[in-house]
């Protein structure tokens, strides 16, 4: 009866320095031993038979045993390794394999090493998915080998690696918890989802309406189709191609019908609050660092709440976690708006993501505005993303001094023929460019043209007749996609603005 939590298994990772809650089952009443290396600890299973206790915080390790004694049972994982946890959350460009990576070769060829470990949650969304479909490949502890890399999570792989190189060859583990195509609203309480955000919890109690049954079984037979070899050796192919034109779906209307009446339904992994009890409470509170998350794209049909809603997930995770960690998130990159009912406009989101990082404390975003492609919502290089996010957790976890942040306007002064914008965040100054297509100006409502000269940590903008009464407004970036001019010393994209002069 004597059983870890899932999560511990062999080959895991657990934080170093900081107290490590562990938890399992056992037979109700019964006295459990927790040892990992020099620390342990004791309790007693509660009447359900579960179990938790905290060990005490220890220093960098590897080849450990994580050992449970309860009577004459005893169970133990083997080649724990004590170093630096983080937890991935999402939807697909964070759940994006490595093996879809445009440089997975010379990522496997680069990364192998038993000092970077990766788990991947069991993506279940009611109960008993885990007997209706082959979840093998999931909830394991991997190492990076070449078998294993090409499941790791690309923006996770990238993170790590980078953290790795810059924390001394610290142990590094990856506790993917993504999911294609979910909203935030998936990932977080009931008790969360309040005000203007309960909507996502009347979209999910309107489905109950349905016979559920008899729509469960069909939702099972949809998942066993998208399960054949042929329909998965097609979503790999897709996965890996970069798509260059404008993307066609061949829906039918009594498809779309029956996807959207059901979307929301409690079995569905888009229903509110339903991955949140799936697939994070089951690890939470395993002992981390901090957060990363990359997602966005699926709450683009309702950017007006999207910072309300951020806002709330990110008190949740904290709350489970008993602790204010650091959250470090991608904006979303560039994408061309495909119009039609799949909108998906960026823009909105893109401006909520900057709020909520200038007004949630602990919580730092990086742009990845130059990493998009203009007709995939896949990019296939996460390196840059990966990269940033493990800067951010280097400076603002760790500690060290660097730059880490993308470029932002500070100030914009105008005078007679002339407008200068200034910078933080430049380090050395901004990277030599002659063009900023990106950068429209408006002169008195009215599109102008201009010339711009970069130096430093500023661009100044040459205009034909401007005059200081004139009112000017700069738009950077503001929309869905568009190649960047602007690079710190360190290569991050500025971020997209707006400003009135």
């Amino acid at each position: 009866m004597l059983k870890f939590a899932p999560v511990f298994q062999s080959s895991a990772v657990l934080q170093r320095e900081k107290p490590v809650a562990v938890w399992g089952q056992a037979d109700p009443g019964a006295e459990v031993t927790v040892i990992l290396g020099s620390a342990s600890a004791k309790t007693a299973a509660a009447e359900n038979g579960c179990w938790k206790v905290t060990l005490p915080g220890q220093e960098t390790a590897r080849g450990l045993t994580l050992t449970a004694r309860s009577g004459a049972e005893q169970i133990s994982c083997e080649d724990i390794a004590l170093g630096e946890v983080w937890l991935a959350g999402g939807q697909s460009n964070m759940e994006f394999y490595l093996r879809f990576d445009a440089d997975r070769e010379d990522a496997y060829r680069e990364g192998c090493s038993d000092d970077l470990r990766y788990y991947c949650c069991p993506k279940l969304s009611y109960p008993g998915q885990e007997e209706d479909e082959d979840h093998s490949h999931e909830g394991i502890w991997r190492k990076a080998d070449r078998e294993n890399l090409p499941h790791f999570s690309a923006v996770g792989f990238y993170f790590q690696k980078y953290l790795r190189e810059n924390l001394n060859g610290v142990p590094v583990g990856i506790l993917d918890c993504s999911w294609g195509g979910t909203s935030a609203s998936c990932w977080m309480s009931d008790e969360y989802l309040t005000g203007d955000l309960a909507e996502y919890i009347r979209l999910r109690e309107e489905t109950r309406k349905l016979d559920l049954e008899r729509e469960l079984e069909a939702f099972r037979q949809t998942t066993r189709q998208r399960s054949l070899p042929e329909m998965k050796e097609q979503f790999e192919r897709m996965m890996a191609t970069p798509i260059t034109e404008p993307m066609s779906f061949a829906l039918t209307p009594e498809m779309m019908e029956a996807f959207l009446r059901t979307k929301y339904a409690p079995f569905s992994q888009f229903s509110a609050a339903g991955l949140y009890h799936k697939m994070l409470k089951p690890v939470m509170p395993y002992g981390i660092r901090g957060f990363l998350w990359y997602q966005g794209e699926e709450d683009s049909n309702h950017p007006e709440l999207y910072q309300h809603l951020f806002t709330n997930m990110i008190r949740c995770w904290r709350d489970g976690w008993g602790e204010e960690l650091p959250f470090l998130f991608a904006q979303l990159t560039a994408f061309k708006n495909p119009g039609g009912w799949n909108l998906l406009d960026f823009v909105p989101i893109r401006q909520a993501q900057t709020l909520t990082a200038k007004t949630v404390e602990g919580v730092h975003m990086v742009c990845t505005m130059d990493a998009g492609l203009p007709y995939d919502i896949h990019p296939k290089q996460k390196r840059p993303v990966g990269q940033r996010l493990a800067r951010q957790a280097l400076c603002y976890a760790y500690g060290q001094d660097l730059l880490c942040e993308a470029p932002q306007v500070v100030s914009a002064e105008k005078g007679e023929g002339t407008i200068t914008v200034s910078f933080a965040n430049c380090g050395e100054g901004f990277l030599p460019c002659e063009r900023v297509e990106e950068l429209k100006l408006f002169v008195n409502g009215i599109q102008t043209a201009f010339s711009p000269s970069v130096s430093g940590n500023a661009v100044t903008l040459t205009v034909a007749g401007l005059r200081s009464t004139d009112l000017c407004r700069l738009e950077y970036a503001i929309v869905d996609y568009c190649e960047m001019s602007l690079f710190n010393s360190v290569g991050h994209p500025a971020l997209p603005f707006t400003a009135e002069i």
